[in-house]
């Protein structure tokens, strides 16, 4: 290795990966930042700090605290439909003129309308379960609770319905200072939002959408509790109702047209009209806190309004409650049909056109032809009605609270025993029926894997295949665990189908579910809905015989297990990391992002994990100083660390940048942040970022990564005598020729290198363990680790 002084800075991906495992050393200390922020090295027995006689020193940077690790961080998991409605606003695809801009504006309005709904959603399941199951029907079977007068448990319950939106209002709270606190930019022009620093800045009109999503949370359980005291309230008591839904009203038209509260994904605008957003912004900061205190007035005044109440004998549920279920259904509907066509538009007017073969383009194209982000927000409010239908339908079901019966006049019994409302049990009937099809889908990949177990056989002997003069060898029976190992890993590249098939799906009981609910009886008993023809009834809860009832109870359960799951995972109750990882990756992924959209999720990380990685690089090349080593800083980011260091290396001015190399490595810089994210990361900004640092980047990767691919190659020839890929920094010049390094077996293409999973090593296994496949994890463990530190860490600045 070089000699001098330098550092080997990594950066860790999703999960949490502890310190230890980050530094492959059983000892560690943190050495600088804070409770979030923290930077570890390895300390021998006595505490003391481990020094290398070569000049070389190897640092953790820390960031999993911001996503993992506490009570509140388990709890955001639940929230996972906030977080994935929100990372669609930087899902669409950017803008490129005056027409795209247009659509790109309405894209983010309806997004933003569909979040709102999506929190009025959980405010009426949280008054649902609160007033009516919990406060009306199972207050009347309580002994407990009977002793109380009616009004008084439901003003209880009124108010309890206020306070777990509180509660999401308060998750939602930021982790205090953000953004870089220097104002020097980079002089460099770039495509990407990740190189500015206005990006991780944020702006205080976040708490502003905090707060008009906890003002429309108030007035809808204000207009609920009017509700709950006379279903006919509109005509007796209609002061308190009609004030809450003017509230209601005026909340969603300031939302809808505020834009994008943190400035990160906004559209370019004329100075005038900038200078209109602005004032509009300011007006609307000084209107939201008043607006929650009258809010707030609102539902103390409902909740008082409830006196005098009498249950009746025997006690039925709140029927009026069914029509706001029946109403954000349609209404969530509604918006995701213009969501798409807004979508479909935007997508057309910024295609882009791919040449021959040669053009890398065709290998970061968009997922979905652009359509990514309404693929996601259909999933999220999927998601987001599915886990209120499984609350509710839970509640019911394990209190007993309703049992309707009927004798239709053919003499065959109509009946509902779930006992949510009419919307609420269709949709868990409809969770049901997604779990069948995802075990359907599942038995068609094992049985595809099966049918194909020979070709990936094949590719796995291919690959471990080495040149002649290669001296080691893998232990016998390894090659069907690579086998397997390598078709897991390929199933990342169907995501995109897996998402048109589960909203394609989720539409389809979308509108059979209206077609029953639109015919029902007044809308409120659930045995005069007509039903849906011929087959199309199993689709939406068919009730003769109670058929339906199996399904609707064990959508629910098993959308609350898995709800369940995601927290115990997060918070460690299982402590096998890869099961930790494969729960967080998406959130880790989706709470990189500003709040755009929704405010209901914890303050974006990267507005303090790229920033202070930033100004520890700086830190570094201030104190390591003059030094025989060309790039005394190597940033190794691993899978979404990658992104952080990305972003972190954008921020540098040029002259910094000439002192620092990067190793990424399980990284998804290619495979899905360009095609999941193409205003942000794309073949442009890699390409600017790779020639800035003058070719000073490797990237590693393995065949049998389920969640990372290549980043720096694309257009892989298969294994074999001459393999040939298209690579950096010949880019746009067609595939030129791989090499294998005769030793450790890696693919080299260009700055891209396939290492082998598992290592093999001697044949005799004496100079190395081969005891499973690593995948994702634990590349500094790799024999090519030193190699590919090696490569970067002498590459001279630009000329």
């Amino acid at each position: 290795m070089a000699g001098g002084r330098w550092v080997e800075l990594r950066v860790h991906g999703v999960s949490g990966t502890p310190p230890e495992s980050l530094l492959a050393h059983p000892h560690v200390k943190q050495i600088a930042g804070d409770g979030y922020s923290r930077y570890f090295r390895p300390i021998n027995g006595s505490g003391k700090e481990l020094k290398a006689d070569d000049g070389h020193t190897v640092e953790g940077y820390h960031w999993g605290q911001f996503t993992s690790g506490s009570w509140r961080a388990g709890l955001w998991l639940i929230l996972v439909p906030f977080g994935l409605i929100n990372a669609a606003q930087f899902m669409l695809p950017p803008f490129v003129n005056r027409t795209s801009k247009f659509w790109h504006g309405l894209c983010g309005a309806l997004l933003r309308l569909a979040a709102l709904l999506m929190t009025c959603l959980f405010a009426f399941t949280a008054g649902f379960v609160l007033m009516d199951l919990l406060g009306w029907r199972w207050a009347a079977k309580t002994r407990l609770l009977r002793s109380y007068e009616p009004d008084t448990v439901l003003t209880g319950a009124v108010i309890l319905s206020a306070v777990a939106m509180l509660i999401l209002y308060v998750l939602g709270k930021g982790f205090g200072r953000t953004g870089p606190s220097d104002s020097t930019e980079t002089d460099e022009t770039t495509t990407t939002p990740l190189s500015k620093k206005s990006f991780y800045r944020g702006d205080a009109d976040a708490s502003t959408l905090r707060a008009l999503h906890l003002v429309a949370s108030f007035a809808l359980i204000a207009i609920m509790a009017t509700f709950a005291r006379d279903s006919d309230a509109w005509s007796t008591r209609p002061l308190v109702g009609v004030i809450a839904l003017g509230l209601l009203v005026v909340t969603v038209i300031v939302v809808v047209f505020l834009g994008d509260p943190e400035g990160s994904v906004s559209v370019a605008m004329p100075s005038r009209v900038a200078r209109l957003r602005t004032n509009w912004h300011g007006v609307v900061k000084v209107l939201s806190p008043l607006l929650l205190v009258f809010s707030t007035i609102i539902v103390i005044a409902a909740a008082i309004q409830v006196s005098g109440v009498e249950r009746p004998k025997p006690v039925g549920r709140i029927e009026a409650f069914d029509g706001f279920a029946n109403s954000l259904m349609v209404a969530g509907v509604l918006v995701l049909v213009l969501m798409s066509w807004a979508n479909i538009a935007l997508a057309w007017t910024t295609r882009t056109k791919t040449g021959s073969d040669k053009d890398p383009a065709r290998f970061f194209v968009r997922y979905g032809w652009g359509m990514t982000s309404y693929l996601i927000a259909t999933v999220a409010t999927f998601i987001g009605v599915g886990l209120s239908a499984a609350v509710s339908t839970a509640v019911s079901t394990s209190l007993d609270l309703d049992i309707a019966e009927r004798i239709d006049e053919k003499g065959l019994t109509l009946k509902t025993r779930v006992g949510a409302t009419p919307m609420l049990d269709r949709v868990a009937y409809a969770w049901g029926l997604t779990a069948l099809m995802l075990v359907a889908i599942a038995i068609f990949a094992l049985t595809f894997y099966f049918i194909r177990r020979k070709h990936f056989i094949g590719v796995s002997e291919a690959m471990h295949g080495s040149p002649a003069e290669a001296t080691t060898k893998l232990p016998e029976g390894w090659t069907s665990k690579i086998a397997r190992g390598i078709w897991i890993a390929r199933l990342k590249t169907k995501l995109p189908a897996l998402f048109w098939v589960f909203a394609a799906f989720g539409v389809v009981l979308a509108l059979v579910v209206a077609w029953e609910v639109g015919f029902c009886a007044g809308g409120n008993d659930p045995t005069e809905c007509k039903e849906a023809p011929w087959l199309l009834d199993y689709l939406s809860q068919p009730r003769r015989s109670g058929n339906g009832d199996f399904l609707t109870i064990f959508g629910a359960w098993t959308l609350l297990a898995l709800a369940a799951g995601t927290v115990a995972l997060s918070r460690g109750a299982i402590k096998t990391q890869a099961s930790r990882r494969g729960v967080s990756i998406i959130w880790d992924i989706v709470s990189f992002w500003p709040h755009a959209v929704h405010p209901f999720v914890p303050r974006p990380y990267s507005q303090r994990t790229v920033v202070d990685l930033r100004d520890r690089i700086r830190w570094h090349l201030s104190e390591i100083g003059e030094s025989d080593v060309q790039r005394p800083v190597v940033v190794c980011g691993h899978s979404q660390g990658s992104l952080i260091s990305f972003s972190a290396l954008l921020l540098l001015r040029p002259e910094e940048r000439d002192r620092v190399a990067l190793v990424t490595f399980g990284s998804q810089l290619r495979l899905i942040f360009p095609r999941a994210f193409p205003g942000f990361v794309n073949l442009d900004s890699i390409a600017g970022l790779y020639a800035s640092l003058n070719g000073a980047w490797v990237n590693l990767y393995r065949a049998t990564d389920p969640l990372a691919g290549p980043v720096l190659s694309w257009d892989h020839s298969p294994d074999g005598a001459e393999p040939s890929s298209q690579h950096f920094p010949d880019i746009g010049a067609g595939r030129q020729p791989d090499s294998y390094d005769p030793v450790t077996r890696r693919r080299i293409s260009g700055a891209d290198w396939r290492v082998i999973d598992p290592t093999p090593y001697d044949e005799a296994l004496q100079t190395g363990p081969v005891t499973r496949l690593h995948g994702h994890s634990e590349f500094w463990d790799d024999v090519d680790w030193p190699t590919a530190l090696q490569a970067v860490v002498n590459v001279p600045p630009r000329g």
